[in-house]
């Protein structure tokens, strides 16, 4: 029987093998652990910074074959200001300030008064009031790039030529915001003023 000593446990060639794959895996363990939870706050952080907006009223009145208006109403329920960058219906781009396809906008501060009223004749030079909710809102011809603070409210107004016909009462039309992180949809069933 051989008897233990440090010299021959230190020249043994197993000897370190044990504790030194111990505080490897240890160490591994601990970097993982620590890409987890670092990952995790970013994606945290990220998240809490994205915006959020809340559609909440949507509109189209068929008037003539020649011409339609969409109305729109949102509601930024995020935490930071949100860049709308573009409007669709159907898939066509509506003009910020055309001619014959143009959008009006209002800024409210907090949420709608009321939904949106249909609304025949819209101008594209001067400002338009439209009532809402028993309030007078000014309407603004629409530039590119429109900005919703944080806890505001946009309502729009889109003016669109030829692009609903008689034969789409009651079909759904597809209407798109896009902002500068997101797209967002709503489908809404075209009425007759």
């Amino acid at each position: 029987m051989r008897h233990f000593t440090l010299r021959r446990f230190l020249k043994s060639k197993g000897a370190l093998e044990t504790p030194v794959a111990n505080l490897i895996i240890l160490l591994a363990t601990v970097l993982l652990a620590s890409a987890v939870v670092i990952y995790a706050v970013n994606l945290t952080k990220a998240e809490a910074l994205k915006e959020k907006v809340y559609i909440s009223t949507s509109h189209i009145w068929y008037i003539s074959d020649a011409e339609s208006v969409a109305g729109l109403g949102i509601s930024n329920i995020g935490p930071t200001s949100v860049l709308i960058t573009q409007i669709e219906i159907n898939g066509l781009e509506s003009q910020w300030s055309g001619t014959t396809n143009y959008v009006v906008y209002c800024e409210v501060t907090g949420s709608f008064p009321g939904d949106l009223p249909p609304v025949q004749t819209i101008s594209n030079t001067q400002n338009t009031t439209i009532t809402i909710g028993g309030q007078q809102f000014s309407f603004a011809v629409a530039s590119a790039g429109l900005t919703v603070k944080s806890g505001w409210s946009i309502a729009f107004y889109i003016v669109l030529p030829n692009l609903i016909s008689i034969n789409d009462l009651s079909t759904p039309v597809t209407i798109t915001l896009t902002t500068a992180q997101s797209a967002y949809f709503t489908e809404t069933l075209v009425q007759s003023i």
